[in-house]
């Protein structure tokens, strides 16, 4: 949160907001303004935060749909665990599956 802030005040006492790209925002006003690195810096901090965030939520909600699965709620097969890894692949499979179709 803190590095959040950070950034955007930063961001604003660097890049007047009248010369904030319409809809690339960050990114390309610093290419607009020939910066290539932090833009690199910046690209990959949300491409970093996107897959963190997404296996996150996948590892949340597989466990969670794997608990009510268990208790006879859903379909018995999520609530199927691998005998060798002892994890719920269909469980993880599914959702990730309507993830990916979300997304």
């Amino acid at each position: 949160m803190i590095l959040y802030v950070v950034t955007a005040f930063s961001i604003a006492y660097f890049i007047p907001w009248y010369e904030v790209a319409g809809t690339t925002g960050l990114i390309g006003s610093l290419k607009d303004k020939g910066l290539t690195i932090p833009q690199y810096i910046v690209t990959a901090g949300l491409i970093f935060t996107v897959f963190s965030c997404g296996l996150c939520t996948l590892t949340t909600v597989s466990r969670i749909v794997y608990s009510i699965a268990d208790d006879g709620l859903l379909f018995p097969f999520l609530a199927k665990v691998n005998p060798t890894t002892q994890v719920p692949i269909w469980n993880i499979l599914v959702c990730t599956i309507i993830g990916a179709s979300l997304a």
